[in-house]
C-alpha cells in the first residue's frame, strides 16, 4: 500500500507512484499514464483505489481491529491455482490491477459507470418453455476492463456461488432439479 498527496490531502493507494512509473515505463500500452500531468496520475491511482475497494472480494480483512484503511491486504484468499495469498500482503495482481484501471481511467473515466461487459439478458424462451438465469453477466463477464480482469478477477469472491437456473412452461421435472453442476472456485468443470 502507497499513499498519494492531492491538495494536502493524503490518499492511501494500491501500489504507489515510483511503481506505477516503472510499470508503465515498461509497457507499450502506457502512454495515457506517461502522458498525464502528476495529479492526473495521482487522482487516476486513488480512483482505481476507490473502484476496487466496492468490489466483493474473497477472504476478510486482515486488519478489522484499527481498522486496515483499503480491503487488502486479506486473509483466507487463494489464487486461481488454489494456492493461499499471505494475509499481510497485497497481491501483485491487485497492484498492477490498479495500475492498468488508472491508465485506462486516465483515457475514458465513463469506465467507473460501465456496470458489465455483456449484456443482462435475464430469460431466454421459445414458445412456452422458458429458461431463467439468476446471475447477473457482470458476476461471469467481469467489472473491469479485460486487462485488469486478468489480473484481478481471480480474487473477486466466488463467481459461480449462486449461479442457478429454472424452467418453465413444461410438463415435467425440470432437468436442472437434480442436476451436479460440477462448481470449483474457478468455475464449472
Amino acid at each position: 500500500m502507497g499513499q498519494v498527496t492531492i491538495q494536502n490531502d493524503v490518499y492511501d493507494v494500491y501500489g504507489d507512484e515510483a511503481g506505477a512509473d516503472d510499470y508503465f515505463a515498461a509497457a507499450l500500452h502506457g502512454a495515457a499514464y506517461q502522458d498525464a500531468q502528476e495529479h492526473e496520475r495521482r487522482q487516476a491511482l486513488v480512483t482505481a483505489t476507490r473502484m476496487f475497494d466496492r468490489q466483493t472480494w474473497q477472504g476478510t480483512i486482515t486488519d478489522d481491529v484499527t481498522p486496515q484503511p483499503l480491503q487488502w491486504p486479506r486473509k483466507n484468499v487463494v489464487d486461481k491455482y488454489g494456492n493461499p495469498i499471505d494475509e499481510n500482503t497485497t497481491p501483485t495482481q491487485i497492484i498492477e490491477g490498479a495500475y492498468e484501471l488508472a491508465n485506462i481511467l486516465l483515457s475514458d473515466t465513463s469506465i467507473q459507470t460501465q456496470p458489465s461487459s455483456g449484456s443482462n439478458i435475464k430469460e431466454v424462451g421459445a414458445g412456452s418453455a422458458r429458461v431463467v438465469f439468476f446471475q447477473p453477466t457482470w458476476r461471469t463477464q467481469g467489472r473491469f476492463p479485460q486487462i485488469v480482469g486478468e489480473l484481478v478477477n481471480q480474487f473477486l469472491a466466488a463467481a459461480v456461488q449462486g449461479l442457478s437456473a429454472f424452467a418453465s412452461g413444461t410438463d415435467v421435472d425440470s432437468f436442472f432439479k437434480d442436476r451436479d453442476y460440477g462448481y470449483t472456485r474457478e468455475g464449472l468443470t
